[in-house]
C-alpha cells in the first residue's frame, strides 16, 4: 500500500488536533475551578490566568446590559490585555469601556435572539465593533490573523441568553466548536449561581430594611400619640424622614387654606444638595411656595403615597418645566416617593423623600401607614388647640360674670359656682361640693324653691335669704331652670343668683318711712279732722300723697345716688317724680331728660317689643295690680346699641291702701344676658366636638360618669343611663388586671401628680376586650375636682404589633430554610460534579487515541472517527449537564415543561434501549408488554422518569441472583397505567414513602444523591400523574407504578 505524503492540510489539521488538546486542558482547568468563583471579577482572573501560555486563542466574555442594547466586556485574556496597552501606547487610543453595540454588531445579535452558536472570521467579528484604525494597528501586529476564525457562544440562564463567548482560534473551527460550547455551558451555570446568590442578598437586604422602617413607624405612632399639641409636627417628620430612611433629602409641605397654596415648611438636606436647591428655587420662582389648584386638591385628598412620581407630579404641575429640570440636575438620580397627609377631606400638607441612587426602595404600604398615622396626628393637634381654643373662650366669660352663676345635683350638692361668688365672702373650692340648703337662712325655704321650681320647670325672681361668710343675710333673686336627663327625671339646676340686698333695704325704709309719716300726719291734721271731715278727706289725702313722696324721695333718694340700677319715682298720674343719675349710665340719658319727658322711657324700648309692653303697662294701669317677679324688656341706648333690663315695679300706698304711686328699678343686665347666650353656646360647641370625636371621652367625677360621649355608648355597649346611674362602677369597664393600676392613677392625679398616657384594656358589655389608650388630666368639676378622660382604640395598632412580631419570627425561619437550602445545593453541586467524572473520562480516554493517531496522520479516516466519538461525548456531557439544570429550576418552580402529543410507549421502549447493554451486562432479563398509548405530556421529562426507575431497578439488583424485570403498560379509568417490576433487594414499611424524600437513602452506602425518585415525583405530579413504589418486603424486589392521564394535561 503506498504511504501518503505529507502535506499542508494534514500538517494544519494534526496541528488543530494539538491546539485542541491545549484548549481543552485550559478549559478544564477552568471548569474545575468555576465552582469555587463568587463573582465576575473571580472569572476574569480565572480566564486571565489559565490563557495566558496558549497564545493561539483570545477569550472574552460579553454580558448584556440591563436594557438588552449592548455586551460589555466581563472578562478576557491577557493577551487581550496587553494588545489594549500596545495600543494605547503607539495610536493613544484606549478600548477600556468598549462596548459591542447589537444594533450595528449583526453577528453578535444574531448569537443573542437565537440562542446558536455562530462563527466568522476575526477580521469581520472586529470589524463590527472597532475603528478603523484599531483594525489597522491589529492587522500591522498580528500577522496572519485573516486566516484565524471568532467562535460565538451564548451564555445562558433558564434558557434566555445573557451574554456571549467570544473565542479567537486558529482555523479549525470544527474541532474547537463542541470544546467551546461545552465551557459555555459550565460558565453558564457559574453565573447563575452568582446571579442567585445576589438575588438572595438583595431579597434578605430588603427585607431587613423593611423590618427597620416597620419598626421605626411603630415607633413613630408611640410617640405620635404622647407629642404635646405645641409639637412642631411638620420639623418633628421631617427630621425622623431623615433619620429613618437615611434620604439626601426630606421635604415636609404646609397646606396653607387662606392662600389655596403648598409652603415647603422643613427642608433637610446633604448641605451641598440643600445649597443647590435653594439656590434655583431662589432664581426661579422667587419663593418657597406653589399655588394649588381645586382640581389637584380633590385629587390630592383621595391619596396617601406616591410611588417613583416624576418631579413635576412632586410639585403639583404648578412650576415650569424648565425649573423642574434645574431641580431635578441639583438633586440627582435616585428613587424618590411622595406622601400626602389628610383627613376627611381635609388636607394638612405633603412630603416628599429622595433617597440615593441604589438605596433600599420603600414599599407603598409602608408609606400608606405612615400618612395615615401621621394625618391622624395632625387632626388630634387640631382638634386640640380648637378644644383649648373653646375653653379659654368658655372660662373668660364665666370669671367675667358680676351676677353668681351655679349648677346643683338633684340631692343639692353644688356642682359648679362661678367666680363672683367672692360677693358672699366665699371662694368657689368653698362652696363645690357642699349642700345648697347651708346657705338657706332657714332649711324649710329651700324645699318651697325645689316645690315651685319642680312645677314650674323654671323661676325667675324668686327670692331667698342666703347666708354669707360672715354670717350675715343676703337678698338674692334667683333665675333658674331645671336640667332634665334623656328620659326625663332631673339631672341639675343651673341658674344665677342676683344680689337684691339693697333693693331690699330701700323698700324697708320706705315702708319705715310711710310709718313714721303717717304718725305725723295724725298729730298735726286732729284738730283739722274734728272740724271738717270731709275737707280732711279730699285734701289731706293729696297731702299725705305728696308728703310721702317727697318724705320717701328724699330719705331713699341718698341710698340710691350710688346704685347702679336705674330708679324711678312715678306718680299715679303717669308723671316721672325721680330718675337716679343711674340712667344715663343705662339709657345714655340724663335724669333730667325722663323728668322733662314723661314718655321718653316709652319710646326708648325696642321697635319689635313696643306694643307688648304698652299692652302689658295698660293692663297694670287698669288693674294697680303690678307683677313680683321682675319683667325682662330690652331698650335702645342713645348712642344706638341694644341694653337688655330687667325691671322690677313696686306699688307705693297711702296708709289707706290708696294707690299713689309706682316705683320702678331698671337693672342693666346685658352683659349677664350675652354671657348666658355665649356660655350656651361654648357648651353647645364643646358638647358636638365631644360627640364627633372618633375616641372615648368622658367626665369622671368622684368615681361617677358626669358625662359620656356617643362613642363610649357605641363601642362600650352601655346607654346613658347605665352610665349615670349612682349604681354604675367605673372600674367594671376596666380588664380587672389593670383596675389596681387605674385606681392608683386616678389617685395620684386628683392630688396633683402629672401622670402620663397609658395603655390599658378596656371590657364591653358583651365581654369584648379591648386595648386602649387613656389620657386623662384633672378639670375644675363638681365639688372641686374631677377627671377628663379620653380613650383611643388602639387594637389595630396592638395588631399590627403583633404581626411584625410574627413577620420577623417568619423571615428568621425562611432565613434558616435558606441557609438549608444553600446547604443542600452545595451538596448537589458536588453531586453533579461526581456524575460528571464518567463522559470526562471517556473524553480523556479518546484524546490518548488522538495522540497516537497524530503520530500517524496518515491515518486520516481513524482521526476523523476518534474526533467524531470525542464529540458525542462532548454532546452527551452538555445534556447531562442541561437535564441537571432542568431538574433544579423544576425543583424552584422555574421549569417550563414542553406540553406536546406522546407516544408513551416510544418513550419506555427508548429507555429500555438505552439501558439494553447495561442489563445483558448483569445477565439481565426484561419481559415487555406495551400498548400503543398517546397522552399530552413532556416526552423529555418523562425519558427522565423511567430511566431513573430502570437505573434503580439496575442500582438495587440482588447480588446473588441474575436480574428480570417486568414492564407493562395498561389502559384504566382514563389513565396510562406503567408498571416497572424488578426482582431486587425490596423495600418494607415506611420506606416505600420515605423513598420520595430529598436526599432520603436507605443505607450510607448507598450510591447516588438521594434526589432521584422524589424529582421523578415532581415531574409526574406537575404532569398531573401520580407515581407509588409497591413491595412485599426485603428481598422481594420493588414495582414502580406510573400513572398519566390520557386527556389534556
Amino acid at each position: 500500500m503506498k504511504e501518503k505524503k505529507n502535506n499542508p492540510k494534514n500538517a494544519r489539521e494534526a496541528s488543530g488536533y494539538t491546539d485542541a488538546i491545549a484548549l481543552l486542558s485550559v478549559i478544564q482547568n477552568i471548569t474545575h475551578q468555576l465552582f469555587a468563583v463568587e463573582n465576575i471579577a473571580d472569572i476574569n482572573k480565572l480566564i486571565a490566568s489559565e490563557f495566558k501560555d496558549i497564545d493561539q486563542f483570545n477569550a472574552t466574555v460579553l454580558l448584556l446590559n440591563r436594557e438588552k442594547t449592548r455586551l460589555e466586556i466581563a472578562a478576557t485574556t491577557g493577551r487581550h490585555t496587553r494588545l489594549m496597552a500596545s495600543m494605547k501606547k503607539t495610536l493613544g487610543i484606549s478600548l477600556e469601556g468598549t462596548f459591542v453595540n447589537l444594533d450595528k454588531a449583526a453577528a453578535f445579535n444574531q448569537v443573542v435572539k437565537t440562542g446558536r452558536p455562530f462563527h466568522m472570521p476575526v477580521k469581520e467579528s472586529l470589524a463590527q465593533f472597532l475603528p478603523g484604525p484599531v483594525m489597522q494597528f491589529i492587522e500591522k501586529v498580528t500577522p496572519g490573523s485573516h486566516d484565524r476564525r471568532t467562535i460565538l457562544s451564548p451564555i445562558k440562564i433558564n434558557s434566555e441568553t445573557v451574554g456571549v463567548f467570544s473565542l479567537s482560534c486558529p482555523p479549525e473551527v470544527s474541532i474547537f466548536m463542541p470544546l467551546v460550547e461545552n465551557f459555555t455551558m459550565h460558565l453558564s451555570i457559574t453565573l447563575e449561581k452568582i446571579r442567585e446568590k445576589k438575588r438572595r442578598q438583595d431579597v434578605e437586604e430588603e427585607q431587613n430594611h423593611t423590618i427597620a422602617l416597620l419598626k421605626s413607624i411603630n415607633d413613630l405612632a408611640l410617640e405620635l400619640t404622647t407629642l404635646p399639641s405645641a409639637t412642631d409636627l411638620h420639623g418633628f417628620i421631617c427630621s425622623w424622614l431623615s433619620r429613618t430612611t437615611k434620604a439626601k433629602l426630606s421635604v415636609v409641605d404646609e397646606y396653607d387654606p387662606v392662600e389655596k397654596s403648598i409652603r415647603i415648611s422643613r427642608l433637610e438636606a446633604a448641605p451641598a444638595v440643600e445649597g443647590r436647591i435653594r439656590n434655583v428655587v431662589q432664581a426661579s420662582l422667587g419663593e418657597l411656595s406653589w399655588p394649588l389648584s381645586d382640581t389637584v386638591y380633590s385629587h390630592l385628598v383621595r391619596e396617601r403615597a406616591i410611588v417613583a412620581p416624576s418631579l413635576r407630579e412632586l410639585l403639583f404641575n404648578a412650576v415650569p418645566q424648565e425649573t423642574c429640570d434645574a431641580l431635578e440636575a441639583a438633586i440627582g438620580p435616585g428613587d424618590r416617593y411622595g406622601v400626602v397627609f389628610h383627613h376627611n377631606d381635609k388636607l394638612f400638607g405633603t412630603a416628599a423623600i429622595f433617597l440615593e441612587e441604589g438605596a433600599s426602595p420603600i414599599s407603598e404600604d409602608i408609606l400608606v401607614i405612615f400618612s395615615t398615622m401621621v394625618s391622624a396626628a395632625f387632626q388630634r393637634q387640631a382638634n386640640e388647640i380648637e378644644l383649648q381654643m373653646s375653653e379659654q373662650k368658655y372660662r373668660k366669660i364665666f370669671e367675667s360674670l358680676r351676677d353668681i352663676y351655679y349648677k346643683v345635683d338633684p340631692e343639692g350638692r353644688v356642682m359648679a359656682i362661678s367666680p363672683s361668688i367672692a360677693h358672699a365672702g366665699y371662694t368657689p373650692n368653698e362652696v363645690i361640693g357642699r349642700n345648697f340648703s347651708e346657705f338657706y337662712a332657714r332649711s324649710q325655704d329651700r324645699s318651697q324653691f325645689l316645690q315651685t321650681i319642680y312645677a314650674k320647670g323654671e323661676v325667675f325672681d324668686y327670692e331667698i335669704r342666703f347666708r354669707a361668710k360672715n354670717g350675715s343675710l343676703l337678698s338674692l333673686s334667683v333665675d333658674a331652670h331645671v336640667i332634665f336627663s334623656d328620659d326625663g327625671r332631673p339631672a341639675a339646676i343651673e341658674g344665677m343668683l342676683h344680689d337684691i340686698t339693697q333693693r331690699k333695704q330701700i323698700e324697708e325704709a320706705l315702708i319705715r318711712s310711710r310709718q313714721e309719716l303717717e304718725i305725723r300726719v295724725a298729730e298735726r291734721t286732729e284738730d283739722l279732722y274734728q272740724a271738717n271731715e270731709q275737707l280732711k278727706i279730699e285734701l289731706g289725702r293729696r297731702k299725705r300723697t305728696e308728703e310721702v313722696l317727697r318724705e320717701s324721695e328724699a330719705k331713699f333718694r341718698r341710698l340710691v345716688q350710688q346704685s347702679k340700677d336705674a330708679i324711678f319715682l312715678v306718680s299715679r298720674d303717669g308723671e316721672v317724680i325721680y330718675a337716679s343719675p343711674a340712667c344715663e349710665a343705662i339709657f345714655g340719658h340724663a335724669a333730667e331728660e325722663f323728668l322733662a319727658d314723661n314718655d321718653l322711657a316709652d319710646r326708648l324700648v325696642h321697635p319689635d317689643h313696643q306694643a307688648a309692653y304698652a299692652k302689658t303697662w295698660e293692663i297694670f294701669r287698669q288693674s294697680q295690680v303690678y307683677p313680683e317677679t321682675p319683667i325682662k324688656v330690652p331698650f335702645i341706648h342713645k348712642d344706638g346699641h341694644l341694653v337688655y333690663t330687667e325691671n322690677n315695679i313696686t306699688s307705693i300706698l297711702d296708709d289707706t291702701g290708696v294707690l299713689v304711686g309706682i316705683q320702678i328699678i331698671i337693672r342693666d343686665i346685658t352683659q349677664r344676658t350675652l354671657a348666658e347666650a355665649e356660655l350656651k353656646a361654648s357648651e353647645e360647641q364643646f358638647r358636638n366636638l365631644a360627640e364627633q370625636s372618633p375616641n372615648m371621652i368622658f367626665i369622671n367625677n368622684m368615681g361617677l360618669l358626669a358625662y359620656v360621649n356617643q362613642q363610649c355608648v357605641d363601642i362600650m355597649g352601655y346607654t346613658r343611663e347605665e352610665y349615670y346611674s349612682d349604681e354604675f362602677d367605673f372600674l367594671n369597664l376596666i380588664a380587672s388586671e389593670f383596675q389596681d393600676i387605674t385606681r392608683e392613677r386616678f389617685g395620684m392625679q386628683m392630688q396633683g401628680a402629672n401622670v402620663p398616657p397609658c395603655e390599658y384594656v378596656i371590657v364591653t358589655k358583651s365581654g369584648k376586650r379591648i386595648n386602649a389608650l387613656l389620657s386623662s388630666r384633672v378639670i375644675a368639676y363638681g365639688k372641686g375636682k374631677a377627671v377628663l378622660g379620653v380613650v383611643t382604640d388602639i387594637s389595630a395598632r396592638k395588631k399590627t404589633e403583633q404581626d411584625l412580631i410574627r413577620a420577623k419570627e417568619m423571615l428568621e425561619r425562611q432565613n434558616e430554610e435558606l441557609k438549608k437550602i444553600d446547604r443542600i445545593k452545595d451538596g448537589l453541586v458536588r453531586d453533579v460534579a461526581h456524575e460528571l467524572k464518567t463522559p470526562v473520562a471517556k473524553q480523556a480516554m479518546q484524546i490518548e487515541l488522538l495522540k497516537e493517531t497524530c503520530e500517524q496522520c496518515q491515518n486520516r479516516e481513524k482521526g476523523e472517527n476518534i474526533v467524531k466519538v470525542m464529540e458525542e461525548a462532548v454532546r452527551r456531557q452538555e445534556k447531562v449537564i442541561r437535564n441537571i439544570l432542568d431538574l433544579s429550576r423544576l425543583e424552584a418552580g422555574g421549569r417550563k415543561y414542553r406540553i406536546a402529543p406522546v407516544r408513551l410507549d416510544h418513550v419506555v421502549s427508548e429507555v429500555l434501549m438505552y439501558y439494553d447493554g447495561i442489563i445483558k451486562k448483569y445477565n439481565g432479563a426484561v419481559s415487555v408488554t406495551l400498548v400503543e398509548t398517546t397522552v399530552q405530556s413532556d416526552a423529555e421529562m418523562l425519558f427522565h422518569v423511567f430511566s431513573n426507575v430502570v437505573n434503580n431497578a439496575v442500582k438495587y439488583r440482588e447480588r446473588t441472583r441474575p436480574l428480570k424485570m417486568t414492564v407493562s403498560m395498561e389502559i384504566a379509568a382514563g389513565k396510562a397505567v406503567v408498571k416497572i417490576g424488578d426482582n431486587g433487594v425490596g423495600l418494607e414499611g415506611d420506606e416505600r414513602l420515605l423513598a420520595f424524600e430529598s436526599f432520603y437513602q436507605a443505607s450510607p452506602s448507598s450510591e447516588g444523591s438521594g434526589v432521584g425518585l422524589s424529582i421523578c415525583k415532581r415531574i409526574i405530579e406537575d404532569l398531573k400523574g401520580a407515581i407509588r413504589l409497591e413491595s412485599d418486603g426485603k428481598g422481594k424486589g420493588t414495582t414502580a407504578v406510573v400513572e398519566l392521564p390520557v386527556e389534556s394535561s
